[in-house]
């Protein structure tokens, strides 16, 4: 190793993720002339678009929860080599098929984002946490506004091509800075990886945003869309009952319904849609004919430069949600940025009379993104057990892509249905941009509720209010048994400091088994309640001399604790 220092693993982290996110909506601008160059019908071109985003859906959950079981540093080098290994090939396929294949392996890089955000969680010092992960999480925003002027650019200057090679120069160029600045994790749980599970849902969140991304193309009541419906929904029949089984399931779905995690996810989607709409019709307004009346026909390369203020109050935004996190707490951050998305909303609703208008609604509008964004990750690693972080930033992370989905297809249903004729052609009408505005608005307000209902600084429940990373800490499993020796499944255990500082909690599966995080520096104390939420708890004391392996916490009226 080089130099490990915080900084230089931030910076290193925070860069590949940026690379991932430009990847994934670098081919937008170009998407008219895509078709031409390939040989290829109009409806095929827009699916190098797509399938970024359906290879990113199906790759986080798997990617992450290998990250959390195996080393997430070593899951950071395989996507990147993935990434990497997709642009080559890019650069140098000459057919369609070949690109396709090569956006598929660019969309893989989405992972490194939420494994990314955790790898911070194990690695930092508290003290810089909260700013890392804010910047981390706003790369997606930042990732996607940039590639928009920088996609015209290259494309004018090198070539279709270099839309390809300058993603691949710079994931090589990351891959080895991994390698020698950033240090494995010491969070790993091991285990089997559900291979069964993990095929499920992969093939169940393929349909699903495939089905949402193609929906302006096949129709709402399409045969193709209802066949995705089917095969969503049979698939869920099956993969719920397997994961509730097994042992190290891929997304545990205990955890993942918990009060503030589901909430988390439900504001995560609804985020995800109004992030995606600010981009959409901003572009598409910048581009419209002047004979409109609201348009102001800029090329997509002066439509891209015009979103660079947006991109950059993104990047202003994320240390201050930082900073408001830390005196105020994560929830009245994420409060304070689901208002600011709304209010940039109605002001976007507004009659446009001059670009600045949409420029200015942009940046109120990526001022919101930027606090969101960087204040769900935190809310999420605060909630779930420490050997779930990457696996359940994963999960948001995939809420979040859905949401920028079904935004799409939402605000292509919009524009379509309301038009208006000129000059013979048909157009989006300005009530088309209006009604879009009006309810991202209300999706964001209704993040705003749903952010009022999170618990807020200071709050005690068993998945909130945990510290976000230790000075030191290690992994021990246990068992919960009740006073005859026999596994108490799904009970709930909780590890506290002697000053009563949350550290870790865990749900136990069907055999009473279970996988805490504990410091080991300082006392703390390991609380089981009963799985059917009755009153009988265990207590187990243990001192940093003590071992605490093969722990054994014994429910009944008291407590105890055998090895």
């Amino acid at each position: 190793m080089i130099h490990r220092s915080p900084r230089a693993i931030v910076a290193v982290i925070s860069a590949a993720g940026l690379v991932a996110s430009i990847g994934q909506t670098l081919f937008l601008p170009v998407l008219p002339e895509l078709p031409r160059l390939l040989g290829v019908p109009r409806d095929a071109g827009s699916l190098l678009v797509t399938i970024t985003m359906v290879a990113g859906a199906v790759s986080i959950p798997t990617v992450a929860r290998l990250a959390d079981m195996y080393g997430k540093r070593r899951m950071i080098i395989v996507t990147l080599a993935v990434v990497a290994a997709g642009g080559v090939l890019g650069a140098l396929a000459d057919s369609f098929a070949l690109v396709l294949l090569s956006r598929a392996m660019q969309g893989v890089g989405l992972a490194l984002i939420p494994v990314g955000t955790s790898i911070f969680r194990d690695l930092l010092p508290r003290e810089r946490l909260s700013v890392a992960v804010a910047f981390m999480s706003a790369v997606l925003g930042i990732g996607s506004a940039v590639s928009l002027p920088l996609s015209g650019m290259l494309f004018a200057a090198f070539g279709w091509h270099s839309l390809f090679w300058v993603p691949a120069l710079f994931s090589v160029c990351l891959l080895v800075g991994v390698v020698l600045i950033v240090p494995e994790s010491s969070v790993q749980t091991g285990g089997r990886f559900d291979v069964v599970g993990a095929l499920l849902l992969s093939v169940m969140l393929g349909a699903l945003m495939l089905g949402i991304t193609k929906t302006g193309e096949w129709g709402w009541t399409g045969s193709a869309t209802l066949a995705c419906a089917g095969i969503v929904l049979v698939l869920t029949a099956l993969w719920v009952p397997w994961e509730l089984r097994h042992r190290a399931p891929v997304l545990d779905l205990r955890s993942s319904l918990q009060r503030n995690v589901l909430l988390t996810n439900v504001m995560s989607f609804l985020v995800g849609f109004a992030f995606y709409v600010n981009f959409i019709t901003a572009t598409e307004q910048l581009q419209m004919p002047t004979s409109t009346g609201y348009g102001f026909g800029a090329s997509p390369l002066t439509a891209g430069l015009l979103m660079l203020p947006a991109s950059i109050m993104m990047i202003v935004s994320s240390p201050i949600s930082a900073v408001i996190t830390r005196r105020l707490g994560v929830r009245s951050t994420l409060m304070i940025g689901a208002c600011a998305l709304a209010c940039g909303y109605l002001f976007r609703a507004l009659p446009v009379l001059a670009f600045w208008q949409i420029t200015l609604g942009t940046m109120i509008v990526s001022v919101g993104i930027g606090l969101t964004y960087s204040a769900l990750p935190i809310m999420v690693m605060r909630s779930v057990p420490v050997t779930e972080t990457a696996a359940a930033n994963g999960l948001n992370m995939v809420v979040r892509l859905v949401g920028t989905s079904v935004a799409s297809a939402s605000v292509a249903a919009i524009l379509t249905a309301l038009t208006a004729s000129l000059d013979g052609t048909i157009h989006p009408s300005s009530q088309a941009f209006t009604a879009a505005h009006l309810l991202a608005a209300a999706a964001a307000l209704g993040a705003a509720a749903i952010a009022l209902a999170l618990p807020g600084r200071g709050a005690g429940s068993v998945t909130e209010a945990r510290s976000p990373a230790l000075a030191a800490e290690r992994l021990v499993q246990g068992r919960v048994v009740d006073e005859h020796g026999g596994p108490v499944p799904h009970a709930t255990v909780r590890v506290r400091t002697a000053d009563d500082e949350n550290v870790d909690w865990a749900v136990c599966d069907e055999a009473g088994t279970f996988t805490v995080a504990v410091p080991s520096d300082r006392s703390f104390e390991i609380v089981a309640q009963d799985g059917d939420g009755s009153a009988r708890v265990g207590t187990v004391t243990l001192h940093p001399s003590q071992p605490a392996d093969c722990l054994v916490v014994v429910i009944e009226s008291g407590s105890g604790l055998s090895r």
